[in-house]
């Protein structure tokens, strides 16, 4: 599944829900009572969880699961760009009159702000704090993963963090969302099973099914965080029985938006606050200054430091490795 359209459409379909979560601040709309597009939001970043999960495993495979080489790879993939948005995001923050404070933005830097208390910023910013947590987890998930009786083991791990889940459901904090981490092991070991065999139009059902569902029901009043459970425990049984896509303009369009995706998350409110005007209705030109701020900052971010940093970990981490890649490839995003 290493290089899986069937993935590349997962991560495009996340970072779409996160993006569209965040529009109505910037456009007007309002939610309708019985829909809750924070909770779309709150979806794509679940499917995140799974989707790093999963290629972080592979990645371990492919690579060696030695923690530092690993956590070097992974630090130079995440921090360089992460801390160049905190700055910038700072910097106009501090432009436009408002108050900043040093302590907090140290703390966006580290991705430590769940610890220290301080609001993330940018906003989404939340989510890579916790995946930082998960990744010091990841090299012994592994290990478990590739001895006897793997779904044995990382199923009693599911379960136990479901029970944890059960007492912190209410504040959707890191140990809330564990058991939307922990399905991308579980998708791990089935891939090992072979190439799925059902139709790939399945998984996307599902997540097109979620979409819906979730934010209606949390609008009802049912809580969230079960739910997110649901979905993602689906995801990671589904994932690995489906067949790749074969529509190659399908395959291509989900690679563009995966390659970028990073970007495209850290910095998609900038490109809101540049295209849409403050208390005004959104026009044609504004959407399409939009469209074109997403993909331009998206590129921007890329080329300039986020794949710099990937090669500059690779190559560190390199040298610090006991054991060479037997099957190089590009790290995951």
């Amino acid at each position: 599944m290493k290089d899986s359209p069937n993935l590349d459409a997962l991560r495009a379909c996340a970072v779409g829900f996160v993006v569209l979560s965040h529009l109505p601040y910037f456009v007007g709309w309002e939610d309708p009572g019985w829909y809750r597009i924070k909770a779309l939001g709150h979806l794509g970043v679940a499917m995140f969880f799974v989707h790093t999960t999963l290629v972080l495993m592979m990645s371990l495979e492919r690579s060696g699961h030695a923690a530092g080489p690993f956590l070097i790879r992974r630090f130079f993939r995440i921090f360089p760009l992460s801390m160049a948005v905190v700055l910038l995001m700072s910097t106009l923050q501090w432009m436009g009159g408002q108050p900043i404070e040093a302590a907090g933005v140290i703390s966006n830097l580290l991705l430590l702000q769940h610890v220290t208390g301080h609001r993330s910023t940018p906003d989404q910013l939340w989510t890579l704090s916790y995946e930082v947590m998960m990744y010091m987890l990841l090299p012994a998930l592994f290990i478990l993963t590739s001895t006897g009786r793997p779904v044995l083991r990382v199923g009693a791990i599911y379960a136990a963090s479901l029970v944890v889940g059960l007492f912190v459901w209410r504040e959707l904090n890191f140990l809330a969302f564990v058991p939307c981490f922990l399905p991308g092991a579980i998708a791990f070991i089935g891939g090992r099973r072979g190439p799925g065999r059902h139709a790939p139009w399945l998984l996307f059902l599902l997540i097109a099914v979620a979409a819906i569902t979730i934010p209606a029901l949390t609008a009802a009043g049912a809580p969230e965080a079960p739910q997110l459970w649901v979905m993602c425990l689906a995801l990671g049984l589904i994932v690995p029985k489906c067949r790749n896509l074969t529509s190659r303009p399908v395959a291509i369009g989900a690679r563009g938006v995966a390659k970028y995706s990073y970007g495209i998350y850290l910095t998609h409110l900038l490109a809101m606050g540049l295209a849409f005007p403050v208390g005004g209705v959104p026009t044609l030109l504004n959407w399409a200054v939009f469209v074109i701020m997403l993909w331009a900052l998206g590129l921007v971010c890329y080329y300039a430091i986020e794949r710099r940093g990937i090669r500059l970990g690779q190559e560190l981490a390199s040298r610090f490795s006991l054991k060479q890649p037997t099957r190089p490839g590009p790290e995951p995003v």
